[in-house]
């Protein structure tokens, strides 16, 4: 997320792996929604999945953007990725 986090929103939680910032979210009281980005062309995601954004949605809701973290574009080797 860039800039500040608006008032209320849980700002340690970017940067968390996927699990571990949804269970403090819902903790908090907020009801979790998930939505993924990944690059625009063909390939796989590796690595733990991480929260990339955080956004107010409907009163009560959290969106946390996902994002794994690697992607190796479709017929390249990870480790060159």
């Amino acid at each position: 997320m860039t800039g500040a986090v608006p008032a209320g929103l849980p700002s340690d939680l970017v940067g968390l792996a996927s699990a571990v910032a949804e269970a403090r979210a819902q903790a908090a009281g907020w009801a979790v929604i998930s939505v993924w980005t990944r690059p625009p062309w063909p390939g796989d995601g590796f690595g733990q999945t991480r929260v990339v954004r955080l956004r107010a949605g409907d009163p009560g809701r959290l969106e946390l953007t996902l994002a794994r973290e690697g992607y190796a574009r479709q017929g390249e080797d990870r480790d060159r990725a």
